[in-house]
């Protein structure tokens, strides 16, 4: 209302004024008190606005918005915050401007303005530089033309290399620049924005970590950006390539404040406010612990790299997965515990839950022909990531065993095996069985009795959650023949499992000789139940040579017999075995003994058909296991048990056209 009652000077005055009287207008504006000059600059900009906007475009007040910006600059924070919020909205206005001349005038003046600013050392604690370059990155996300974020991207470049020693604060407002051009639509934008990157962090990452040591993690989801990028792989392996360096600086205890953080955490201990930690460093000279200051900076970083496991490029999830793991293997000796803890629990575990969640039997049974593409990313990251990510996290349990057990992991990390082992979807299951074995055969050295309990009640679990139905191929079952799919899925996971245990058992003697026998029983135990409730089942009695068979059932009864064939021998001979040293298992032996020949004769007397005979063959190989393990009893023994096994032999020799193997055996 004040301005509406103002009325202008008189045409003839204002043709008197001299452009030199003018311009002191301007200079004298450093003069006004602190209303005065922020109502000042905001007509100044009005006016400036009406000028770029009206149908002959001027800059003229543009101009002189930068000289009275510049006058001002020295003025107190206070008032100059004023000032520039003032600013800020002009130059984000006019410079998304729909006329490209203006909005790049706009645009450059803001540069000379910056890097003016950026002159001037900023205070510690304070992060003007921050807001005075938001307008950058407030344009640069809402900016439609390609010439201005090309612009905008070389004045924050022009920025660096002039004033890079007086950058703190400012440096998260230009990654978000880079930030913002990661995701752009214009392939030369991201390029463009790239290079950029790429020379800042080579010539100048000291700069980046010395100054503001909150800039790491802003470079390094900068970094995490470009790696998302559609723009090409080479921008994103190289991006990838920067994170590795990033990992490097961080280990090495490169930034400034984590000296001083494990240094006040050791004062700490020693007062008794926290509780300490042992932790062997082997590589980095700063040990990491779950302090937030130690997080804040390693956990973007790896939960980019995790993020990237999943992306739909094979080679970028490739080299994402070998940069994540290589950081954690050669640096992770100097992680404490509780910093383990929280890698596998935000980190690692995360990996999985997606395969947990999305990847069941009816998402891939429902005949959509629309969802083939989908099936088969899912298979391609099976058989190419899951695999090899489960390898790799097992590695690390079994590299970094002590602080990782220390941290509670051990649990968590078989319940996933063994979550992953007891799905209904074959390539998982099979994942999950073959890094069951990779922890238990190579972390066997490093294992004390509890984490073996701990193991082999993951395994006992693991067979009891994958035992199959046998019963579903006894009635009619015609064409949905889901369940009968995932009793053969299960059938195949368990025979993975009793290769697993003979592996344990039998193969590996450097995994053997670390049992304790409670660990070995646990194991034989779990195979003999497994033995007999295969064995016991009508369905492997069944002759499957008629034509009106369904092919699932053609297509179980040989994985059946051989997982009823696999668990007796693996016991068998880890039973004999086992004489050597105690009798305190003969029971067993004996009970798993009778069992064999007694299974083999029944299917004697009863086979008709061709497939049945194949069928007592196959068994014929159990029975030489359970001659063999008699035979290792002791002469005393072997006299208390033989009333209970030798009718079996009569039985046995009576039999007519039995194998060579089984006659030699007898």
């Amino acid at each position: 209302e004040v301005y509406e009652e103002l009325i202008p000077p008189d045409r003839a005055l204002l043709q008197q004024l001299t452009p030199d009287e003018i311009g002191h207008i301007f200079h004298a504006s450093v003069n006004l008190n602190g209303d005065a000059i922020v109502d000042f600059v905001r007509s100044l900009c009005e006016l400036a606005i009406d000028e770029t906007s009206s149908k002959h475009p001027r800059v003229y007040a543009l101009g002189k918005i930068v000289e009275v910006a510049s006058f001002n600059m020295d003025r107190i924070r206070f008032i100059w915050a004023r000032v520039w919020q003032v600013l800020s909205d002009f130059f984000v206005t006019v410079g998304c401007s729909p006329n490209l001349h203006i909005s790049m005038t706009v645009v450059d003046s803001l540069r000379q303005l910056a890097i003016k600013f950026l002159s001037r050392t900023e205070l510690s604690n304070y992060s003007f530089q921050n807001e005075f370059l938001r307008p950058f990155v407030v344009v640069m996300r809402q900016s439609p033309d390609v010439e201005i974020r090309e612009l905008i991207i070389r004045c924050v470049s022009q920025m660096v290399q002039a004033r890079v020693e007086h950058i703190k604060s400012g440096w998260k407002s230009m990654f978000m620049v880079f930030t913002t051009a990661a995701a752009d639509e214009k392939s030369q934008i991201v390029v463009l924005a790239f290079q950029t990157i790429e020379r800042i962090i080579r010539e100048h990452f000291h700069y980046i970590i010395e100054t503001d040591t909150v800039a790491f993690t802003d470079c390094v989801n900068c970094l995490v950006a470009f790696t998302n990028s559609e723009a090409g792989s080479e921008v994103c392996l190289n991006a990838l390539a920067f994170l590795r360096f990033c990992a490097l600086k961080l280990a090495e205890g490169a930034l400034g404040d984590l000296e001083e953080t494990a240094a006040t955490e050791k004062q700490l201990a020693t007062d008794g406010v926290v509780e300490s930690t042992p932790t062997k460093t082997t590589v980095a000279t700063t040990c990491f612990t779950d302090a937030d200051a130690h997080t804040y900076f390693w956990f973007p970083l790896l939960a980019g790299l995790s993020e990237l496991t999943f992306d739909p490029r094979s080679e970028i999830r490739t080299s994402a997965l070998e940069v994540l793991f290589d950081t954690l293997k050669f640096h992770g000796g100097s992680f404490a515990s509780g910093f383990w803890k929280r890698v596998y629990d935000r980190i690692l575990f995360p990996i999985f839950d997606h395969v947990r969640a999305d990847i069941a039997p009816e998402h891939r049974t429902n005949g959509d022909e629309n969802d083939a593409p989908a099936v088969a990313d899912i298979d391609d990251w099976l058989y190419g990531t899951c695999t090899r990510c489960l390898e790799l996290v097992v590695d690390l349990a079994v590299q970094f065993h002590e602080p990782i057990v220390e941290a509670g992991v051990m649990p968590e990390l078989l319940d996933l095996l063994r979550g992953l082992t007891s799905r209904a979807h074959e390539q998982l299951a099979a994942c999950g069985v073959v890094a069951f074995k990779r922890l238990l055969v190579h972390g066997a050295a490093a294992m004390r009795a509890k984490e073996w309990a701990l193991c082999m009640d993951a395994l006992k679990g693991a067979f009891e959650a994958t035992a199959p139905d046998f019963s579903v191929f006894d009635g009619n079952i015609g064409e949905d023949q889901t369940e009968a799919n995932a009793c053969l899925v299960r059938i195949k996971t368990q025979l993975l499992l009793v290769s697993a245990a003979r592996d344990l058992s039998t193969e590996h003697a450097s995994a053997r000789e670390h049992f304790n026998a409670d660990t070995l029983y646990i194991l034989l135990d779990t195979l003999e139940s497994v033995y007999v409730r295969v064995a016991e089942s009508p369905f492997t009695m069944r002759d499957i040579g008629a034509s009106d068979i369904p092919r699932i059932v053609r297509d179980a009864k040989p994985f059946a017999l051989a997982l009823e064939v696999g668990s007796a021998s693996i016991a068998l001979r880890a039973l004999a075995r086992l004489q050597e040293d105690t009798s305190e298992r003969m029971p067993q032996l004996i009970r798993v003994s009778q069992a064999a020949m007694n299974n083999y004769l029944t299917l004697f007397k009863i086979q008709t058909g061709a497939d049945l005979r194949e069928d007592a063959r196959v068994r014929a190989q159990v029975c030489v296991d359970a001659l063999d393990a008699v035979r290792a009893l002791s002469q005393d023994d072997f006299k208390t048990h033989l009333p209970a096994v030798y009718p079996l032999f009569t039985e046995l020799i009576r039999c007519e056209g039995s194998s060579c193997e089984l006659s030699n055996a007898l």
